[in-house]
């Protein structure tokens, strides 16, 4: 590939993660993506044939950022906690500092091209259970507590917090996400509204985070709460 292609190419992919982190996949036009790589749509589609194909790009290259991360980690001379922190942290900073780590990241929690997402499809779930596990191995982990389902759980509150701090949600209406350790975030942009729920999840249970009806009653309860109306 010629020196101007490569660099048209990383233009795209930049300006691809920027809208993708900042308005999500779905809401992201090519227009924009265009306007802010500065590149024509022939060049682009020289490159990628839609913008699916450009998310799936920037999917991949966000996919090998945390094991990669997680191989360092683990050459240092720390137990499976400190390993932990040591990860949330570098985590943070680079979701930071990377848009394609951030626009990777948040296709694969609220929605990417490919279909429904979430915390199993993405690497951190299994990099955080290692930790845990050799933690467990340390003896530093509570007895009785399944590293999977602390993992998930993890994972989503890391990344909901993350996402409230980030300001990473913009419009009107009401947005909600979570998953199946029953760790759920909703809000409400229109009235300033956020809720972060962890509630006891067991399988197949009408009371789990996802079901409608407990999203619905929580909201009310917000807002019955709330004494600023706007």
């Amino acid at each position: 590939m010629q020196d101007r292609a490569r660099r048209t190419r990383r233009a795209l992919i930049a300006a691809g993660s920027r809208a993708f982190a900042e308005q999500g996949f779905e809401r992201s036009s090519l227009t924009r993506i265009l306007r802010d790589g500065g590149v024509t749509k022939g060049a682009f589609h020289f490159h990628f044939s839609s913008k699916e194909e450009l998310a799936a790009t920037i999917l991949g290259m966000e996919g090998s950022v945390w094991p990669e991360m997680a191989r360092r980690i683990l050459e240092r001379p720390a137990g499976g906690v400190q390993n932990l922190i040591d990860f949330s942290f570098e985590a943070a900073c680079r979701l930071l500092q990377d848009p394609v780590a951030w626009a990777g990241l948040r296709m694969r929690v609220v929605g990417a091209p490919a279909g429904p997402t979430g915390a199993n499809r993405s690497p951190w779930t299994r990099i955080v259970r290692s930790f845990l596990e050799q933690a467990d191995r340390e003896g530093a982990l509570r007895p009785g507590l399944d590293p999977g389902e602390v993992a998930q759980s993890w994972f989503e509150a890391f990344i909901g917090v993350y996402t409230v701090a980030a300001g990473g949600y913009y419009g009107k209406g009401s947005y909600f996400w979570g998953g199946a350790a029953g760790t759920w975030f909703w809000i409400d942009p229109a009235t300033d509204l956020i809720v972060i729920g962890m509630i006891q999840n067991v399988a197949g249970s009408q009371t789990a985070a996802g079901n409608p009806a407990v999203r619905e009653q929580s909201a009310q309860l917000a807002y019955a709460a709330m004494t600023d109306r706007r």
